[in-house]
This record gives structure tokens, sequence and C-alpha cells, in this order.
């Protein structure tokens, strides 16, 4: 049994617990000496743990279960595939970007303040990871639910606004997303009754419960998937379950609005593909015209309301309820080649490293002039020529430039909708069109957005000073996050060859085989059994062939 996967749980839990209890109270410099010595440690182990996952293996590496309560299958299960070891990366390179980010906020200063400020974002770090390493589904429920306290602390005590407005913004996000996460839950809960009841016991493995697949109606599967998209989609947020998404990031602070924004708002894809995919498969099927009209509606909508948008903070908060669009439309193409799943996957990747360089970006230029109103700011191109280069890159990375990290997974969820195979229900290619037409959109009001904040003569609020440039602390936290976007652009096979064997583990294999017959798990990959396969299989053995 490897180490590295609790120690990535544990250093930044038990650093969290110490610093929000007392560590450091009287010691600013000591906190954010600890925080940046967990975060950067995190980063280094994740980044052996990245490396060491073999992408040829199925199944989870690095991993082992925890028993709790067995005779109620309840324990900790844990471990890493492809996909979740790059997940595992992204968050602690992020949770260490944001970590720097508090030494330049307004509030940084105050000695209890950067105790808790650091504490939270720690704390949030442990949640995140282990989401990603769970391979057992009370476990990642449990950190799930658990991610929301630190973001909630974040926003009501170091966000933007009055404490009034971060109160109110606080509260909308906590129990708007506990409520949702409750349904999830049940669904949870009601997946694992029925695999009980098809082996005999009780477990909520991942593995385990893959058999409810293959075990269960479309009308058990149906009220499932509504469970798993009322606590799931409802996170990342999707269309229209989107409200309270610009609420919460316009008042988080830089350093929050980072892993909020980049990290646990990602989490809502990585869900419905570990729940909803391999558990729900005949639901999607028959009623995948609606997701697909959900996914569609919220890269238009979305689009559009950040075209009008004021606040440079809420124009980000639309786009990434836009982008979760593509993601949710490619996750449920179900393409007989997965490319619209594997490029969802991409696309949460990519996009989590382009809108964390955003925040950061629009951050930075709220401290340096004391607004984000569109119609304040202006021209800052002529005093921030770093700064402005970073936010255009960061820019072109989202809108899907060729050779940055959102074309290829965008390129590859728009290619899953055209090449679904349709079906009861399946997603047409119409859809596809309508999503092509968001990337037109996206691409208008993010650059819309540069153009009014960087070019034309520079428009800076009464009384405020003309801004400084990067100094290389701001650099050193946007630098990792452009190289990011530059490697998965040019080579995201690293990331897809990682990942390719655990979404498959995970994806039915064929929407039309899926409807014309019964999907089922059998060891490492969901394959779809025809109304006539059992005869097929039967007649196998008597001609000297070998079953599956």
């Amino acid at each position: 049994m490897s180490l590295l996967l609790p120690l990535l749980l544990l250093l930044p839990l038990l650093a969290a617990t110490a610093m929000l209890l007392g560590f450091g109270r009287h010691h600013a410099a000591g906190a954010r000496l600890l925080a940046t010595a967990i975060a950067g440690i995190s980063v280094a182990l994740a980044a052996v743990v990245l490396a060491g996952v073999e992408a040829d293996r199925g199944g989870y590496q690095l991993g082992a279960v925890v028993g709790w309560l067995p005779a109620i299958g309840l324990g900790f299960g844990y471990g890493v595939d492809g996909l979740s070891a790059w997940l595992l990366f992204l968050v602690t390179l992020l949770s260490l970007v944001a970590v720097l980010a508090v030494e330049g906020e307004p509030d940084a200063g105050r000695r209890r303040g950067a105790r808790a400020w650091y504490g939270w974002l720690l704390a949030l770090q442990a949640s995140l990871t282990g989401c990603v390493i769970a391979t057992d589904a009370i476990f990642f429920y449990t950190c799930f639910e658990l991610s929301l306290l630190p973001a909630f602390f974040l926003t009501k005590s170091f966000g933007t606004g009055t404490a009034e407005e971060r109160a109110r913004a606080a509260r909308i996000y906590f129990f708007t997303n506990f409520s949702g996460s409750l349904l999830a839950l049940a669904a949870i809960l009601y997946a694992a009754s029925v695999a009980a009841a098809a082996t005999g016991r009780w477990s909520f493995e991942f593995d385990h419960l893959a058999i409810v697949g293959s075990v269960s109606s479309p009308t058990e599967q149906s009220v499932m998937l509504l469970g798993f998209l009322a606590g799931f989609a409802l996170k990342s947020p999707i269309w229209p379950l989107h409200g309270w998404l610009p609420t919460i990031q316009a008042a988080t602070p830089q350093s929050g609005a980072l892993d909020a924004a980049a990290l646990a708002l990602k989490l809502g894809p990585y869900a419905l593909l570990r729940f909803a995919l391999p558990l729900c498969p005949l639901a999607i099927g028959e009623h995948g015209n609606l997701l697909a009209v959900f996914a569609v509606t919220g890269i238009l909508y979305a689009a559009l309301v950040g075209w009008v948008q004021r606040d440079a903070k809420r124009v980000l908060a639309y786009a990434s309820v836009s982008h979760m669009g593509f993601a949710l439309l490619g996750l449920f193409a179900l393409d007989a080649d997965r490319a619209g799943a594997a490029g969802a996957m991409l696309y949460v990747a990519g996009y989590a490293a382009a809108a964390a360089g955003l925040f950061l970006c629009i951050g930075l230029i709220q401290q340096r002039t004391g607004s984000r109103d569109l119609r304040r700011v202006g021209g800052l191109v002529s005093a921030t020529p770093v700064l402005s280069a970073f936010l255009l890159f960061f820019v072109m990375a989202s809108v899907g430039l060729p050779g940055l990290s959102g074309f290829v997974g965008e390129f590859m969820t728009l290619l899953g909708a055209f090449n679904s195979t349709g079906g009861a229900g399946g997603i047409a290619w119409p859809f596809a069109v309508l999503a092509t037409l968001g990337v037109v959109l996206a691409a208008m009001y993010l650059l819309r957005l540069v153009a009014l904040l960087c070019f034309g003569a520079l428009k800076l609020p009464e009384g405020v000073a003309r801004p400084a440039d990067l100094v290389p602390r701001e650099v050193v936290m946007l630098a990792p996050l452009a190289f990011l976007c530059v490697f998965l652009g040019f080579f995201p096979q690293s990331f897809l060859g990682k990942a390719d064997l655990a979404i498959a583990r995970f994806v039915p294999a064929d929407r039309a085989a899926m409807v014309a017959g019964t999907p089922a798990v059998r060891g490492e990959e969901t394959l779809l059994i025809s109304a006539t396969a059992p005869a097929a299989e039967a007649a196998t053995p008597a001609q000297g062939g070998a079953t599956r």
C-alpha cells in the first residue's frame, strides 16, 4: 500500500486544522510559510503520483480500502486512475497558486485574518483532494460536501463588498449546493440498495455500484439521474441551475475565487462521469435530447448574458456556465469512440487552468484600480503591458485558440456530439451545430472584455494613480497556469493517454447498442449486450470460440 495518497490528503488537512485552531495566531509570516510549504510539497507528491500511474493498466492504482463499518459497506476507499491522477495534480497546483495569491490581497496583512485565510484554503485543498482520490461513493460525497465549508468562510470573511453582501453570497452558495447534494445522496443510497439486492452485500465502492447500470430499469435510472443532476450539475453549474454562481463569484476574494471557480465547480462533470454515466446509461439514452437542450441553452444563454455584463467577474461567471454546457454535451453524447466524454474531461482540465488565470488577472486589476467595472477601467495596456498580455493569453485559451488548452477539448466535445448515434432520445447533430455558435459568441464577449479593459485611452476611477505592472511574485503565480495551457494545447495526448482507460470504464461504448440492448459492466470496461447476445454467446463455445 502506497502512502502517497494518504499524505496528499492528510498534509493540508492537518495544517489547516492547526491554523484554524490557533497556530500562527500572532505570526502571519509563519502561517504563510507553512501554507506555501504544504502546498508546494503537495504539488511535488502529486507530480510523482501522475508520473507513476501506468496508462495501460485499468482500475485504480496506489489505493486501498480502510474499513469503517463493513457490515453496512462503509469504508474509505481511495486510489487513482489516469484521469483522477491528472485532476489531483491540478488541485495541488492551483491550490499553491491560490496560496501565493493571498499575499497580494488587501486584508492579508491582518495577522488573525492571514491564519484563517490560509487555513481555509488548505482545508479546501484537502476536501478536493479527497474527492479526486475517492473510490468509494460515501467517501466522495463526504469530501464533496466538506468543500462547501471553506468556500463559505472564504467568501464570508475575506470576500469583496460589504459584510452583508458577503454573508448573503456565502449563504446562497452553501444552502443552494447543500440542498442539491442531498438529492445526490439519496440517489447514491438508492443505487447502493439496488446493488445490494443484486449481489447480496452492501458496498459503496464505485466498481461495486457499476452493476446498477445493468440490473435497474429505465424508470429507476431516470430517478437516480435526476438526483445526480440536482447535486452535481448544480455544482458545475449548468443551466438552469446556475443562478447562484454570479453572486458567489462576484463576492469571493481572488484566491478563493481561484479555487472555487477553477476547481470546486469543475467537480460537477467529474462526478457525473463517475456516477451518472455508469449507473444511468438507459436513462441518459432515453433523455439525451432533453439533456442536450439544457447543455446548448446554457452555452448560448450564458454567452448572451455575459455579453451585456459590466462587472468583469460576472462576465467570467457566465463564461463558466457556458463552458460547462460544452462539458455536459460531450459527456452525454455517448458516441462510439467516447470522444465526447474524453473531450469533456480534457475541456474541464484545460478550462480550469485558463479560468484560474482569468480570475487572477481580474483580481490583480481590481487591486490596482479599486474596480472591475468595465465602464470605469480601460486602456491598461499602456500602464500594465505584462498583466494585459497575460489576460489576453488566458482569454485566448478560454475561447479555444488552436495550440492552447481549450481547443482540443472543445473540438472533441463537438465531435462527440456530431458523431452521437442518436437512437431513442439521443443527441442529434443539430445540437452540435447550435453549440458551435456558442464558440463564436464566447470569442465575442471575452474579446470584448479584453478590449474594454486593456485597449484605448487609459481610464481609471477618480483618485486612482497610474497602476504598476506585475511584480515577480505575481508573474510566478501566473506563469505555471500559462505553461499548463500551452502544454495541454500542444500535448493533449499526455492527458488523454493517461485518462483513456479510466474514461472507458465509466462510459457506455455506443448509444445505439445501448438502446437496442442492456448495458452490462464486465471487468474493467463497460460492454453493451444486444438483444441477440445471449444466443450468440451460447453458440460460441460450441463453435470452439471463447466467450468474453
